[in-house]
């Protein structure tokens, strides 16, 4: 089975942690609302939105370096 990805493109502070709002707020709708049957598809759900949040983590340090001045 390929394992498939989601890459967002983000530009500013605001976006990262805007994403990182939205990713939180989802994952925890999918975790305190099971569905039976729908078991495999939201912990897709969730891994998906655990890396949006972790992409939007990412880009917050990466952006922090960019602005640190010596």
């Amino acid at each position: 089975m390929e394992t498939q990805s989601i890459n967002i493109q983000i530009s500013t502070i605001d976006e990262a942690l805007h994403w990182q709002n939205v990713a939180i707020l989802n994952i925890n709708k999918f975790r305190s609302n099971p569905v039976e049957g729908q078991e495999n598809f939201q912990s897709n759900l969730i891994r998906m939105w655990n890396d949006v949040h972790a992409q939007a983590g990412l880009a917050l340090i990466a952006m922090q370096q960019e602005v640190k001045v010596a």
